[in-house]
């Protein structure tokens, strides 16, 4: 495998000013290995309550990477992007938090790389039927009178990853940036025999757009949690159209009940419209319950 770019943060801050101007500037951490990025930014947070917002902390990689749910999140390797964000919530719905990240996420995906990832409510990305990402959501708050104060949002992402990385109970399930990229860089060869050999040129520069991906995903998630926040219905409706749900059967978790339904719509708080098989409508949050597509 060609040798993936290491993470540097003059280059990442260097990208970042190229985009159109925000008012906000990165305070950019990038550590070889962490156990966590979030727990990491808790620590952060808890030391430095006044100058936070805006830190990214970025890890190479990730000794004990979590998702939602107290799920774990493959991470002890370098082919992936590791990083959580801390900012104020002075004007943040907070329910919109997790989906506007996703959106983030999938505008930079498809500005650097051109591919259409899909989200799967409220805060898995897949590209195809293969999750490639996952954003967890951490509240801080300052006093009960105050209530929120900091948000944590930590963003897992598969970038150069092959399958064989993956644990073999993941392989079928899980995918990354690298493998939906390698066919779009076969060149056919030998159409009888299906023979195909990589675009090299193309491959080295992927393996280098680590610094400039990691950059723009940071000026997206600033823009959309700062001066796009209350563009709701134009983002909502953005996030629906990557959905990867709408419209289809879901299998519903809720404690110890599952149930399928159809997903009919998310609305402006962000909440998933279900029906059932006697055509209920019922609102969901995203604590409340998991969501697993059929091929899940």
């Amino acid at each position: 495998m060609q040798k993936i770019k290491a993470l540097n943060k003059n280059e990442i801050e260097k990208h970042y000013q190229a985009f159109s101007p925000l008012e906000i500037k990165p305070k950019i951490h990038i550590f070889p290995e962490l156990d966590s990025t979030n727990s990491y930014a808790k620590q952060f947070l808890k030391e430095n309550p006044l100058e936070s917002h805006g830190s990214i902390i970025i890890a190479e990689k990730q000794s004990a990477g979590r998702g939602r749910l107290g799920r774990s999140f493959t991470s002890n390797t370098d082919e992936g992007l590791y990083i959580s964000f801390i900012l104020n919530t002075d004007n943040l719905p907070v329910p919109l938090i997790t989906p506007y990240v996703s959106l983030a996420l999938v505008r930079s995906i498809k500005s650097i790389w051109n591919i259409d990832a899909k989200i799967k409510w409220v805060n898995d990305v897949f590209i195809g039927t293969k999750k490639i990402a996952g954003i967890l959501t951490e509240a801080s708050f300052s006093s009960q009178e105050k209530g929120l104060s900091q948000v944590i949002v930590g963003i897992g992402i598969n970038i150069f990853q092959k399958e064989s990385c993956f644990p073999v109970e993941l392989q079928a399930i899980a995918g990354s940036i690298y493998q939906a990229l390698l066919d779009r860089a076969s060149v056919s060869i030998d159409s009888e025999n299906n023979k195909t050999e990589v675009d090299e040129d193309f491959m080295e520069l992927f393996f280098a757009s680590k610094n400039i991906f990691t950059a723009q995903l940071i000026h997206n998630v600033f823009r959309i949690l700062t001066q796009d926040i209350h563009k709701i219905s134009e983002n909502i409706a953005e996030y629906k159209a990557y959905s990867n749900i709408l419209g289809k059967e879901v299998l519903v978790l809720q404690g110890d009940k599952s149930f399928l339904a159809k997903a009919v719509d998310i609305n402006e708080e962000g909440h998933l419209i279900i029906e059932d098989a006697l055509g209920k409508k019922q609102e969901i949050l995203s604590g409340e319950v998991s969501i697993r597509l059929p091929t899940q």
